[in-house]
C-alpha cells in the first residue's frame, strides 16, 4: 500500500459588492474575502473523486488529505512507474525521469483546478544511498 498527500489549491480571494447602509445614492463599497483554506465542499468533491478511482482517502487536514492505494493503481491512473527502493519507493514519470510528485493532467478538469499538488513522503536518506 502506497500513500500520497493531496494538497488542495487555496481558495481564490473573492470581491463582492456591499451596501454601505446609506439611504443616499453613494457608490457601493467592495468587500474582499481573504479566505485561503479550501472550503469543505471542495474537500468533499476532491475526496469523492479519488474514492471513485478506488483510492482510500484519509480525513481532511489543513489544506489536504492522504490517499492510499496499490502501486498498480497509482501507475495506472497517473501514468507513472514505481520502483521499490529499500523500505520505500521511487517514482518515475512517463518520461522515465524521477518525479517528486504526481502529474495533475490525468485528473478531471473540474478536480485538477482544485488540486495544487500530490506528493509522496520523502524517502529515508539511508534508503536513497542503497538505491
Amino acid at each position: 500500500m502506497i500513500s500520497a498527500y493531496v494538497t488542495l489549491a487555496p481558495a481564490i480571494p473573492s470581491v463582492s459588492p456591499q451596501e454601505n447602509g446609506s439611504a443616499t445614492a453613494e457608490p457601493k463599497q467592495e468587500r474582499i474575502n481573504l479566505v485561503t483554506s479550501p472550503d469543505a465542499g471542495e474537500f468533499r468533491r476532491v475526496m469523492e473523486h479519488f474514492a471513485s478511482l478506488a483510492f482510500r482517502c484519509g480525513p481532511s487536514r489543513d489544506t489536504g488529505f492522504v490517499i492510499e492505494g496499490q502501486a498498480s493503481l497509482f501507475e495506472t491512473i497517473f501514468d507513472i512507474s514505481i520502483r521499490k527502493l529499500g523500505s520505500g519507493f521511487q517514482v518515475l514519470g512517463s518520461d522515465g525521469e524521477r518525479a517528486a510528485g504526481l502529474p495533475l493532467d490525468p485528473l478531471a478538469p473540474q478536480i485538477r483546478k482544485l488540486v495544487a499538488s500530490i506528493t509522496f513522503p520523502t524517502p529515508d536518506r539511508s534508503d536513497a544511498a542503497k538505491g
